[in-house]
Order: structure tokens, then sequence, then C-alpha cells
């Protein structure tokens, strides 16, 4: 089984808890909640598989946010437990110790699922001045300017075409395999430890984004396969996971996973995505800006400084597949509400302030009641900066119709849920139509107030 039986016992007593109530509206959501207890999703990762790396400890790669993001929906915790053997792998599956794995598709002999989840090409990088001796030459093909030459290959290129036909050609070089990603190696490579790296595409363009003085200068054709794999199809992990990932290749968030990672290898996205340079002793490059703006418009900046985190992890530059930009992942209306020209959003100043505004009149639509905590009122207000007001609103409208408590995130987030639902959908108390972001609403919210905690637990207001 891929669920552990604790985990398998809480998950059926959640679903016959909410077939239970089918006919019966009125049940007060806290005994839902009860029988609900969060569950831990566990991914066993493959020590030879590319593109998963961390970067200061927080986790990316194509494979990791597709797996982030079905946790979210389905309100779990993800764990990872990365580089790992196969052996190790095989075993975690067969204990119930992993729900599923992450590995490449041909070593998936003995698992009865196996669902593939991306497929990825390699690339070769090295010095600038490799880079430049070898395109003054007229060397083009990785035969052609590897002679002689120290390269460090990622195992994963093993499984490719490639691999014999470049020790074939380059017989004079000396090569070294490593399962670790180009980020971990790509210092060993500046350093002159080797003069070319061959490794994972996304690895490849997020090495030479984060890192001086590194080029990409050539990419192989052969293409590698990562699955998603459990010991036996019908499980629950495996069925759960194979129906989301079904639906979910159809949205916005997936377009903008393929756009980051394979479509258009844009180094701008993938370098947003990981964590910029720390500030001693504050939280990022913009302390200064987050402080001035925030003590003119009454927010705390280590609050503004969470969402920022959450939103681009400090990355000014990024815009979204939908359109949101900046810090703050402002939305071109949201920009239009405040009277700020197009040109002027992505300003780091401007961003702040404009996701500062949003708040404040988020909150000042709410109209709270004077009993509500500060913890309930800032979840509420996140949910409503994350997904609109509207869709809060009703979750608000539900709960006042139906005994619970419009200013309790606990009551709002579960009404929140339901609104997916079609019974609930055709309640006169929903105003803006159906909503499957729930998940991620929810697990927008958590991430900001657990950061948020910490901002406040190591930095001073």
């Amino acid at each position: 089984m891929a669920f552990n039986k604790s985990r398998l016992n809480a998950f059926v007593l959640f679903l016959l808890t909410v077939i239970s109530l089918t006919g019966c509206r009125h049940t007060d959501p806290t005994e839902i909640r009860a029988a609900a207890h969060p569950a831990t999703f566990t991914v066993a990762m493959d020590m030879d598989m590319p593109g998963y790396f961390t970067i200061e400890d927080e986790p990316f790669g194509y494979q990791y946010d597709l797996f982030k993001a079905f946790a979210d929906e389905k309100g779990l915790e993800l764990k990872i437990l990365p580089g790992l053997t196969l052996t190790e792998i095989s075993e975690l599956l067969a204990s119930g110790q992993a729900d599923m794995a992450a590995t490449l598709a041909g070593t998936t002999d003995g698992l009865g699922f196996c669902e593939p989840i991306y497929s990825t090409t390699f690339s070769v990088i090295t010095r600038s001045g490799e880079a430049s001796e070898a395109r003054r030459e007229g060397r083009i093909a990785p035969a052609d300017f590897l002679e002689n030459k120290r390269v460090m290959i990622a195992s994963a290129f093993k499984q490719t075409p490639s691999w014999d036909l470049l020790l074939d050609s380059v017989a004079t070089a000396a090569t070294y395999v490593s399962s670790r990603n180009a980020i971990d190696l790509v210092d060993g490579l500046r350093s002159g430890e080797f003069d070319y790296l061959i490794c994972e595409k996304s690895e490849a363009q997020l090495a030479t984004a984060l890192t001086r003085g590194i080029t990409r200068i050539a990419d192989f054709g052969d293409r590698v396969e990562i699955a998603a794999a459990a010991p036996e199809r019908g499980s629950a992990a495996a069925d759960m996971f194979a129906v989301w990932l079904d639906g979910f290749r159809t949205s916005d968030e997936y377009a903008e996973m393929d756009y980051m990672y394979l479509d258009k290898g844009s180094s701008t996205l993938l370098a947003a995505k990981a964590p910029r340079g720390k500030t001693y002793r504050g939280i990022s490059q913009y302390d200064l800006i987050m402080r001035e703006v925030c003590e003119r418009e009454g927010y705390d900046w280590r609050l503004l400084s969470a969402i920022a985190y959450n939103e681009s992890r400090f990355n000014a530059d990024i815009v979204s597949h939908r359109g949101a930009q900046g810090l703050m992942q402002i939305m071109p209306q949201t920009a239009r509400q405040f009277n700020v020209l197009p040109e002027e959003v992505m300003e780091p100043e401007v961003n702040i302030m404009l996701a500062a505004k949003l708040l404040g009149k988020i909150e000042s639509m709410l109209r709270f009641g004077k009993g509500i905590t500060y913890r309930d009122k800032l979840s509420i207000i996140l949910a409503c900066y994350n997904c609109g007001v509207g869709h809060v609103f009703d979750a608000r409208r539900l709960a006042v119709k139906y005994g619970g408590n419009p200013d309790s995130w606990d009551d709002v987030a579960w009404y929140l849920q339901r609104k997916s639902e079609p019974e609930y959908l055709a309640d006169e108390a929903v105003k803006c139509g159906r909503f499957t972001g729930s998940g991620q609403t929810l697990a927008f919210v958590s991430n900001v107030i657990t950061r948020y905690d910490t901002y406040c637990a190591t930095v001073t207001r």
C-alpha cells in the first residue's frame, strides 16, 4: 500500500464523514474538521533523477513544484526524501514510509504504477572563457570541444544514447559522473576543478542565471523521462495522483510550469524561483523600502516581506504566466484601481505600495466584527489577496447562513472548500460561481503566516 495504515484510515474517515453530510447542510463544520486530520504526503526522490535541487535549503524543480501543487490541493503536507538509491526507494514504498517516488522512467521495473510527469534534455555549460575559445575556433558539436578536457557528467545522462556516443568520440577527455545537480556542481566549474558540465537543461538554465561567468554552450537532443511511481496501481496515492494530474494538466498553473521549465527555458523565471541574497540581520535587499512603504500604509513590513517571499522569492523582475507582476505579484487591474501606470508597476517601491493598499482596501471591505482575533483577521485578508474577495465573500455568506462564524478563518476556509461542490454552488448565497483553487489559497495563507511568524521571531520591527 502507498499510504501507511493510520493515514489511510484518517483519509477514509474523512470521506465517510463528508458522504454522510450530503443531505444535511446545517452540520457544524467543526465536526468535519475534527475528523480530517492533516496528513503527510511523502515522496522519495531518486538520487540520479535530474531537475530537483535545493538552494539555501529551499527545494526547487519541476517535479517538486508538481508534487507541491498536488499536496496543496489535497490539504496535505509535502515531505521530500531526497538523494535515495533505487533499493532505498523500493524499501520505503513497500513499508509505507513513502507514498510515491519520483525517478527516471526507465528505472521503475517492479513498480505497479508509473505515471510519466515530463521529459527533459541535457545541456553543456562552461566558463565564459572556455565558451569563447570554442566558438572562436568554430567548435559546435560537444565532441569538438570536449577533447582533452575535464568533463563532469550528470548520472542521468547515462540513460541517453548520447552517453555511449560521447565516450566513443571524446576518448581523450577525463570524464567524471556525479548524481549531484548543476546547482551544487557549478562552484567546481567556476573554480576550474573541471572544464565542462553536462547537466539537465533547467538546471543548466538556472545555474547560468545565478552564476556569473558561466555560459550554456550546447544542447543534446536526447530526452529522458521523469515519472511518478508507486508500488501498485489502484493504491490510494496512485489513484488520487493520477486523477488529479489529469485535471491539473489543463490548468493555468500547469501551463506556467511548462513555460518556466520546459517550453521557453526562461532563465528569468527560473531565477525568480531561487532565494536571493539575504541582508545581515534582515530579510531581503528590499528591507528599507518595505519599512518605508509599510510605515506610510500602516502594515508590519515583515508581513509584506512574507507575502513577497511566497509570491516571488524577492525577485522584482518576475512576470507570471497569468500576468501578475513584480515582488508582490500585482495584477494589472489592481494597478488600475489605484491609478498606477503600467510601466510603473514593476518598480519595487510601487509594487510594494500597491500590495499594501490592496490589503487595506480588502480589510475595509470585509467589515469584521469587534471580537475577531488577529490571526483570523489576517488569514481571511490573505485569502482575499490570493484568490479575490468574491470567493471569500461567498464563503462568509455561507457561514452566516448555516450557523458558522464569518469572522472565523476555520469556518471561512471550510466553506471556501465547499465552493467546488454542486450542492453549495447552487446556493443563493454563492454569487461568484465555482471555486476550485481552495487548496492553493489555504496553502498560501498557511505559508505566509508561518513565514511571518518566523520573521517576527528573528527580525526586529
